[in-house]
């Protein structure tokens, strides 16, 4: 072309003024903030990618809960073998005092701090007596006239309360897994038969507790607040699953725990039959997946029991 016609041509005047806006300050600040937030973007990426393929990923959820499947069924063939007795602490002649089960129970998740375990057993223990200031301390790790919430179960030989709660909060600290002298010592103070109730009771408020906050865990994926990257593929279909399975059962409880906080104090007989009503839904989610704990551990483990 002629150079006349070079500079007035079309293509020559829309490329003149894509570099005077681009020479532009504005348009150089903007550019430098969006290539900031790629590189961003890329960096979270590669990091993410890092945790793809891992079974055990890192969370800010970071409450006590069940992130594998062999753990989650094998703890239900141990809940489901304490079935009996986790009812017979609510009714029969081995039945724990409401207010003093529902303390047992509070002090259970002092340690696990599950959401829905504290609505529920918050209400029932309001329900059955237990001041509201003696609920906060209890869910805190502390007996009402103790500071510090440290006494061990070898140091508390009085009354079985004063046995039962220590215990309690080994028991979730550890669990289940308690020492020998532990259960000796909640032996001594309140002899085999409600030390037996008292350990079901844990056994019962561990399983409540556990699949509460792995519930909770699961819903704070999308929230934000979940695992940390991309979960391996067994462990989100783990938690997919709990959720459909347990989902159900939970936001009943959430429901429950709403309409009981319109009940005032009841009598011992009404706070045994909610329990023992307790006892049989929880019954009817745990048996099947304690008896698949107990297949499992049949086939796994020689020596199981």
């Amino acid at each position: 072309r002629a150079p006349q016609e070079l500079f007035t041509s079309k293509s020559f005047m829309m490329n003149a003024g894509m570099h005077a806006a681009a020479a532009h300050p504005v348009v150089q600040f903007h550019r430098v903030h969006v290539r900031a937030g790629a590189l961003k973007i890329i960096r979270r990426f590669k990091n993410n990618l890092r945790c793809v393929g891992e079974v055990n990923v890192e969370i800010s959820y970071d409450k006590p809960m069940w992130t594998k499947a062999s753990d989650c069924v094998s703890d239900h063939w141990k809940i489901l073998k304490q079935l009996p007795h986790i009812m017979g602490a609510y009714v029969g002649p081995a039945a724990v005092d409401p207010s003093l089960l529902e303390k047992i129970m509070l002090s259970v998740n002092s340690h696990n701090k599950c959401s829905y375990c504290t609505s529920l057993h918050g209400e029932l223990a309001r329900m059955a007596g237990v001041d509201g200031d003696e609920v906060s301390c209890l869910l805190e790790g502390k007996d009402v006239d103790d500071d510090d919430g440290e006494a061990s179960v070898e140091t508390t030989t009085g009354t079985t309360e004063e046995a039962a709660l220590p215990y309690a909060r080994a028991f979730a600290a550890s669990r289940g897994a308690v020492t020998k002298e532990d259960r000796d010592a909640l032996i001594d103070a309140c002899g085999t038969k409600l030390a037996t109730s008292v350990t079901a009771l844990c056994w019962f408020m561990l399983w409540g507790s556990l699949g509460g906050n792995t519930i909770n865990a699961f819903r704070a994926r999308f929230g934000g607040a979940g695992p940390i990257g991309f979960p391996s593929l067994l462990s989100l279909a783990f938690e997919a699953l709990f959720f459909a399975y347990y989902g159900v059962l939970f936001g009943a409880i959430h429901v429950i725990s709403l309409a009981l906080g319109k009940v005032s104090t009841v009598p011992k007989s009404v706070s045994a039959a909610i329990g023992a009503a307790l006892c049989v839904c929880g019954g009817l989610f745990i048996f099947p997946v304690g008896m698949l704990g107990g297949l499992w551990g049949a086939v796994t483990n020689p020596q199981f029991a």
